[in-house]
C-alpha cells in the first residue's frame, strides 16, 4: 500500500472517531507550542528557598513537524495493514461496536493496568514471603 492511500485511511478514520480523550485539562497541550519550562531549586540552610523559572519560546522554529507525526503512523498502518483493512477498520469504528470500542478501551486499558499493578504487588510479596521462609531455614534472618 502506499503512504498516500495510508494517510487518506488516518484521515477517513480520524473522520469517523469521536473525539479523542486526551489526559490535560481542556484537552489541550501542558505547554504552549514550543513553549519549553524548567524549574530549578536551591535549598540553603534551612528556611530559604529559592526557586528560579525560565521559559524558552521556539514555536517558530519548530511549526509544521506536528505533520511529521501523521506522515509516521501512516507509514506504520501502511506496513502493517493492507488497504482492504484500512477500508474496513474505517468502516468498523463507523458502527455502534467499533463507537463504543473507541469510547470504552480506554478505560478498559485503565482499569487493566491497575488489576496488572496490583496482581504484581501482591505476587511480589508472596515470592518475599517464600524467600524470607527458605532463608530461615537457612538460619538468615532478612
Amino acid at each position: 500500500m502506499t503512504r498516500h492511500r495510508a494517510i487518506r485511511f488516518l484521515a477517513a478514520l480520524a473522520a469517523a472517531l469521536p473525539t479523542l480523550a486526551i489526559a490535560t485539562e481542556g484537552g489541550a497541550s501542558s505547554f504552549p507550542r514550543g513553549g519549553e519550562d524548567f524549574l530549578v531549586a536551591a535549598m540553603p540552610p534551612p528556611g530559604w528557598y529559592a526557586l528560579l523559572y525560565g521559559t524558552r519560546y521556539a514555536a517558530d522554529k519548530l511549526a509544521g513537524r506536528e505533520k511529521e507525526i501523521g506522515e509516521g503512523m501512516a507509514n506504520v498502518y501502511a506496513t502493517e495493514f493492507s488497504e482492504q483493512e484500512l477500508k474496513d477498520l474505517v468502516t468498523f469504528f463507523k458502527t455502534p461496536l467499533g463507537q463504543k470500542l473507541l469510547t470504552t478501551e480506554p478505560r478498559a486499558i485503565q482499569s487493566s493496568m491497575a488489576y496488572m499493578n496490583t496482581w504484581a504487588q501482591n505476587f511480589a510479596e508472596i515470592v518475599n514471603g517464600e524467600f524470607r521462609a527458605e532463608m530461615r531455614k537457612r538460619g538468615k534472618q532478612i
